[in-house]
C-alpha cells in the first residue's frame, strides 16, 4: 500500500475531451438507393454517428414521393443493417415558401437527435454530408457553421444514379428489367419499391395514372419551348375563401391529385386577368357567387418544384367572408366541396403545394413539425 509520500503517479492534466462527429445526411430517399448508401459509408468514415433526415414527410404519395415516411424509413433501416455506427432517422417536412424556417427545422431535428443521444450540442461537431449533384442541394450553404464532408458522386454506366428512373421504371414509362435495376439502385431499393407495388396494387395503378399526366404536361411544355425557342410557364390561379375560421376546399375528381384535397382554381381562360378566373373557378367548382367581394391579398407562388406536371406559377387570393357559413355546390372536376376548419388541415390531405400557399397566407394553419419532434422523444 503507497504512503502519502510515495508511489502515486504523478497528478497530469485531464486531456482534451474528444468531440462527438455527427453526420446529417438530408434527402428524399424515393426509395433509399446504392447511392445513398453509398453516402453513408462515406459518413460511417468520419463519423461517430449518422443522422438521416427525410425530407417530404407528412405529404400525400405522388409519383414523385410514392412512399410515406414510415416506409422509407423502413427501407432505410433494411438497406443499412451492417452500418458500423450508430444511425437514426428522423422525418424532416417541406416548407417550400420560407427558406428559414425550413433550416430552422434541420437544426432543431439535429438538436434534439443531439439530446437524445444524451449530449450536449456544444460537445458536438455537425457534419452535412451528401453529394452536389443539382440545385436542389444548394441548402449545403445554408448552414456555415456546420461542416460539410461531400460523397463522391455514386454513378452506374457512366450516369448519376437517380431515384427517379427507378420511379419511372415502375410506372413503364421506361424499360428496364429487373437485373438492370438492380445493378443500379441495389437489391434492397428494388424490393421496397416492388413488394409495395404488389401489396398496394390499386394505390399504385394510382400513381401510374398520375405519372402519365405528369409526364405528358412535361412533354407539351417541352413542345412549346422548342416552338418558341424557351421555356414557357402555365399560370394558374387558387382561391383561398375564409368564414367563420373555416376554408373552402374541393376534392379532386380527375388526375393529377384525384382524391386529394385542393383549393379551388385553375388555368386561365383567353382574354381573362387572374381575379377574373380566380372568381370564375371558384363559382364552377362550389357554387359560391364571390363577384361582389374584394380579396384582401394576393400572391404569386412559383416554386420550381410545386407541381409534378411542369413549370406551373399560380396566382392565389384571399377572400375573407362574414358568417354564417354559405351552402357549397360541387361541380366541374370537383368530386365535393367542403368547409374545413383551418386549424385541421394538415399537408397529408392537399394537392401540391396548396399546404404550402396556406401556410404562406394564412396565421391560423398549424405548422405542426415542433410537435411531432416532441412526440417523437417521448
Amino acid at each position: 500500500m503507497p504512503t502519502a509520500d510515495q508511489d502515486l503517479p504523478a497528478a497530469t492534466e485531464p486531456g482534451p475531451k474528444a468531440r462527438h462527429v455527427l453526420a446529417v445526411f438530408i434527402g428524399r430517399f424515393q426509395p433509399f438507393h446504392a447511392g445513398h448508401r453509398a453516402v453513408v459509408q462515406h459518413a460511417m468514415g468520419f463519423a461517430d454517428s449518422v443522422l438521416i433526415l427525410v425530407g417530404s414527410a407528412f405529404r400525400p404519395r405522388t409519383p414523385r414521393n410514392p412512399l410515406t415516411y414510415v416506409e422509407r424509413a423502413g427501407g432505410i433501416a433494411a438497406a443499412l443493417q451492417d452500418a458500423t455506427v450508430p444511425i437514426a432517422v428522423t422525418p424532416l417536412v417541406d416548407t417550400l415558401y420560407d427558406d428559414a424556417a425550413w433550416g430552422q427545422n434541420v437544426r432543431m431535428a439535429a438538436t434534439r437527435h443531439i439530446l437524445d443521444m444524451g449530449l450536449s450540442p456544444a460537445d458536438v461537431d455537425v457534419v452535412l454530408t451528401g453529394y452536389e449533384k443539382d440545385k436542389s442541394s444548394a441548402y449545403v450553404r445554408w448552414f456555415p457553421d456546420w461542416g460539410w464532408n461531400g460523397a463522391p458522386v455514386h454513378s452506374h454506366g457512366g450516369e448519376t444514379v437517380s431515384a427517379t428512373g427507378l420511379r419511372n421504371a415502375f410506372y413503364g414509362l421506361v424499360e428496364a428489367t429487373e437485373d438492370d435495376l438492380i445493378a443500379r439502385y441495389g437489391e434492397v431499393a428494388v424490393s421496397v419499391l416492388a413488394g409495395w407495388a404488389h401489396q398496394n396494387e390499386g394505390l399504385m395503378a394510382g400513381l401510374r395514372a398520375e405519372a402519365l399526366v405528369a409526364a405528358d404536361g412535361k412533354a407539351r411544355q417541352a413542345a412549346l419551348a422548342e416552338s418558341w425557342g424557351f421555356p414557357i410557364a402555365l399560370n394558374t390561379v387558387d382561391a383561398v375563401v375564409v368564414c367563420a375560421e373555416q376554408i373552402c376546399l374541393i376534392r379532386r375528381g380527375q388526375y393529377p391529385g384525384h382524391g386529394l384535397l385542393a383549393l379551388p382554381g385553375g388555368f386561365l381562360e383567353a382574354e381573362e386577368t387572374g381575379l377574373e378566373a380566380a372568381l370564375r373557378e371558384v363559382h364552377e367548382e362550389t357554387g359560391l357567387d364571390l363577384s361582389g367581394h374584394t380579396p384582401v391579398q394576393r400572391r404569386v407562388f412559383d416554386h420550381p418544384d410545386r407541381s409534378e406536371r411542369g413549370w406551373l406559377r399560380t396566382e392565389a387570393f384571399v377572400f375573407e367572408l362574414d358568417g354564417p357559413l354559405p351552402p357549397l355546390q360541387a361541380g366541374d372536376d370537383a368530386a365535393d366541396a367542403m368547409w374545413i376548419p383551418v386549424g385541421a388541415v394538415t399537408s397529408e390531405l392537399l394537392f401540391e403545394d396548396h399546404f404550402d400557399i396556406l401556410e404562406t397566407l394564412l396565421d391560423t394553419v398549424p405548422s405542426p413539425y415542433a410537435a411531432q419532434l416532441s412526440a417523437r422523444r417521448g
